[in-house]
């Protein structure tokens, strides 16, 4: 069984800290050495929240432990940062309490309880939530946290908007707002899809990898990614990339130049790595607390083509506390006008998609020419009588059979049938005589004629 991504973050910061420790001694410099401790105590803080998000909403376990957890880091920050010249070798006994932290309810140390937080079930609930199941407060924006973040664009044109994961089409629709405005959405969810495609302009149906998407197109982007929340390790051992980076790294393509994103990710995702991409992909940016669901956050900012990490970016988010309820940035949609991608198909084929393919594409245009028989030319193309093997493949097949009309009046009882031929060949060799049997099909056709004759025709 796998364990939680947020669990074994914390064991490695743990095993992090303890390695970290030996390197302490009197003459350690007390800045970096502060600096470096409380990064990783920081690290695990915001990996427990987290903890305790998804213990509530996929699980029934207890969270009493890692609230107790929580506070104990925060009195080992604080004791960090009390520390200097003179007894900055007391932060090995503060890094000895961390990694030794007992939750005396359960007489166990806390490396030992982390990985043993975990129902038997609690994976299987996790897959079925990232592949069925719909969380409107996690996955839609609100009506409300749209409009603010409508209320800071200047929509002076029409604009088009795309999600990667469209759910029920509520983000989208919200956004749109009755202005004129073209939504864009994919989603796999059967359930959702449903709902979707009522809901916007054009949806399609299948997982983003696999899709075929104009790039540089919409002019507002909503990613609202699968998150991690289970541990993934590659091939070598070590933990692969969070599925909400690789998603905003395979989506942010689709947006263009200056254009709008909107992030939503849980507040405990915005870590170093995170804002270190975020940093490199955007400007102007900006993060809201979501009205729905207090654990996760939205950060919008416009797609920068320099790809060059901004500095006062990547400090802004590594270290912002609060999340505000309302946005301070002002936003532009892209110079030029509304566009519409030229290729916008899903992984996966639903009936009106595919109607929509074959009428685009000719298809039937050019099959039916060519079944067509031009009427002028009859008389050099005409139609050759049936050989005795089509004869029997038409007979077979039933297609030929019973009351047949040659001409007007004249009407022919047919019954064919095939019927199998035993041949015998006697063959000598070396003196002694073989009976050879061949058996063989026959085509056979009897004809009974008006005035009552039978005829074999075969």
């Amino acid at each position: 069984m796998r364990k939680i991504y947020a669990s074994q973050i914390i064991l490695n910061n743990i095993n992090l800290l303890n390695n970290f420790k030996k390197n302490i001694n009197a003459a350690s410099n007390v800045q970096k050495t502060k600096n470096r401790i409380l990064t990783d105590i920081h690290l695990c803080i915001k990996m427990a929240e987290e903890l305790k998000f998804i213990l509530t909403s996929y699980s029934s376990l207890s969270i009493e432990s890692i609230q107790l957890f929580i506070n104990h880091l925060n009195d080992c920050c604080n004791s960090i940062l009390s520390l200097d010249e003179t007894n900055i070798i007391l932060a090995k006994d503060i890094i000895d309490r961390i990694t030794g932290f007992i939750d005396i309810r359960k007489n166990m140390p806390i490396v030992d309880i982390l990985p043993k937080i975990i129902e038997y079930d609690l994976e299987n609930k996790i897959y079925l939530h990232n592949t069925n199941s719909y969380m409107e407060e996690i996955e839609e924006l609100s009506y409300v946290d749209a409009n603010k973040i409508l209320n800071q664009i200047n929509l002076n044109r029409p604009y088009n908007i795309f999600s990667t994961k469209a759910a029920k089409g509520k983000s989208l629709a919200y956004l749109a707002n009755n202005n004129e405005a073209v939504t864009y959405g994919i989603e796999a969810r059967d359930s959702c899809y449903e709902e979707t495609k009522n809901m916007i302009n054009r949806a399609i149906k299948g997982e983003l990898v696999g899709s075929t998407i104009s790039n540089n197109c919409f002019d507002i982007l909503h990613v609202s990614p699968k998150i991690s929340w289970l541990a993934e390790k590659g091939a070598t051992g070590n933990l692969i990339e969070k599925k909400e980076k690789t998603t905003l790294r395979n989506s942010i393509k689709y947006l263009r130049q200056d254009g709008i994103l909107i992030f939503t990710i849980p507040k405990t995702r915005l870590t170093k790595d995170m804002a270190f991409v975020l940093s490199k992909l955007l400007k102007n940016v900006d993060v809201l607390q979501s009205s729905s669901n207090e654990n996760f956050i939205h950060i919008i900012g416009v797609k920068d083509i320099e790809k060059t990490p901004r500095e006062d970016i990547y400090a802004y988010l590594t270290n912002i506390t609060t999340y505000p309820n309302e946005l301070t940035k002002q936003y532009n949609l892209a110079p030029g006008g509304i566009k519409e991608p030229d290729l916008f198909r899903g992984s996966m084929l639903d009936y009106n998609e595919l109607e929509k393919l074959i009428n685009n594409s000719g298809l039937m245009e050019s099959f039916l020419e060519k079944q067509s028989i031009d009427n002028n030319k009859t008389e050099i193309r005409p139609l050759l009588p049936f050989n005795m093997g089509q004869i029997g493949l038409v007979l077979t097949s039933g297609c030929l059979d019973g009351v047949v009309e040659e001409y007007e009046g004249q009407y022919h009882a047919i019954k064919g049938m095939v019927t199998k031929v035993r041949d015998f060949n006697d063959s000598s060799e070396d003196n002694s005589q073989t009976s050879i049997e061949t058996i063989s099909n026959k085509v056979q056709i009897n004809l009974l004629t008006p005035d009552g004759s039978f005829i074999e025709l075969a």
